[in-house]
């Protein structure tokens, strides 16, 4: 049953998405599963993969107080952290914009209990938000959450709040980050830059 959610989500995440279908996972680690990338033909790329795990939690929104939330988080090989956030479990929330990029604000606790606060946005006609640390509007290398999820086992917990309305607020946890480095290096994602920081 948790496949076949963890697969509904990970369809769900990328529907909006251009050039890019959804597949089985080839892997499994833990709660991380390892993705081939597809094209519009539903085509394999070759040797485009990602990482993603389903994360559990909350939203909170002008309607709703402590509603279900489902995320799917996500790492490519650049790599870029992303997350979809999927309220009670069908309703992916978007950027309905189409010129004006959503903002949130993002506060992460690492399995020690060090929080850290960081940015994300979620570009026009998107259902992603991308995770960064820079504040501006192009996808990096998150290494504050790559090294959060590198640390072996633990929860990592994440409170997302939306910057121009404080209403719409998103809290959600990974309780087992065992198998991420493990599905990364399944993946062909490079963490050896973030790890030598």
């Amino acid at each position: 049953m948790k496949k076949i959610i963890c697969t509904m989500l990970i369809f769900l995440m990328l529907i909006g998405m251009t050039s890019v279908a959804v597949a089985d996972a080839i892997a499994e680690y833990g709660s991380w599963s390892v993705y081939q990338s597809k094209d519009e033909f539903d085509l394999p790329i070759k040797d485009q993969y990602y990482v993603a795990c389903v994360a559990y939690g909350n939203f909170s929104n002008t309607a709703t107080s402590k509603g279900d939330l489902a995320v799917v988080m996500s790492v490519n090989q650049e790599p870029w952290v992303t997350f979809v956030l999927v309220e009670y479990g069908k309703h992916a929330v978007s950027n309905s914009s189409s010129k004006d990029y959503r903002k949130f604000d993002i506060l992460m606790m690492d399995s020690d209990g060090n929080r850290q606060q960081l940015m994300g946005f979620m570009k026009p006609k998107s259902n992603r938000v991308i995770a960064t640390t820079k504040g501006n509007y192009e996808p990096e290398t998150n290494k504050a959450i790559l090294k959060a999820l590198m640390a072996g086992e633990g929860t990592v917990r994440f409170s997302v709040t939306d910057r121009d309305d404080s209403r719409y607020k998103y809290v959600f946890v990974i309780e087992d980050i065992a198998g991420f480095c493990e599905a990364c290096e399944k993946a062909n994602i490079s963490l050896a830059n973030v790890a030598g920081e």
